[in-house]
């Protein structure tokens, strides 16, 4: 939502680059839920060691929170500061397993799929707590070129197949939410909406030195 209560379009921003961490599923322990279900999430860690791809993809992230602070008064919408390893800059982007039963609002739950929750953990940890909603969805996929025409398909995938040092394709979104404590003042949010993988290579080599 705008401060003037206007319903807000979710910005949303294509990026590619090399995963050099990652917290995802399938989630088989209790551990990987935490004490605080409510902050359970699939988070990706991206580098692009130099790839043009991934400085157009930081370019596109700083033009969203442009775009989306000039909606808010001046000095009221908070920078928004990418994180650097080094010389080397990295995105991190999440998207928690479930919303609390306060900002559900009327939403339909949808089920955990087979290859996030095959053990029902998060489906027990969430009882009282709140829902698990489209909005807390991740898609995972394989792209591949078809070998007929040329194009390019995208087949969904098990998550445990991700490994550090595939190079990966995000969809994120973004928005905005109020600053906890600072009444009128608001930061921009992003939330992974979707994950695939490009290419191998780095894996595989990454694979025979070790």
């Amino acid at each position: 939502m705008t401060p003037d209560g206007d319903e807000m379009v979710e910005a949303t921003l294509e990026v590619q680059g090399v995963l050099v961490d990652y917290d995802l599923p399938p989630v088989t322990t209790k551990a990987q839920i935490g004490a605080k279900p409510l902050w359970a999430k699939q988070a990706v860690k991206l580098m692009g060691f130099g790839a043009p791809e991934f400085t157009n993809a930081v370019n596109g992230l700083r033009d969203i929170h442009r775009r989306i602070g000039s909606m808010y008064k001046v000095k009221s919408f908070e920078d928004h500061a990418l994180n650097m390893a080094g010389c080397t800059m990295e995105l991190n982007f999440a998207t928690r397993f479930i919303t609390p039963h306060s900002q559900v609002k009327g939403e339909a739950p949808i089920a955990f799929g087979n290859f996030v929750d095959p053990h029902g953990l998060l489906a027990n940890a969430m009882t009282g707590v709140g829902s698990h909603l489209e909005d807390n969805q991740v898609l995972y996929y394989d792209c591949l070129k078809d070998q007929a025409t040329g194009s390019l398909v995208y087949t969904p995938i098990d998550p445990s197949i991700l490994r550090v040092g595939q190079i990966v394709q995000l969809q994120v979104a973004f928005g905005s939410v109020p600053l906890w404590g600072k009444k009128g003042s608001y930061r921009m949010v992003s939330k992974l909406r979707s994950i695939a993988i490009l290419d191998r290579e780095l894996q595989d080599v990454s694979d025979v030195l070790s």
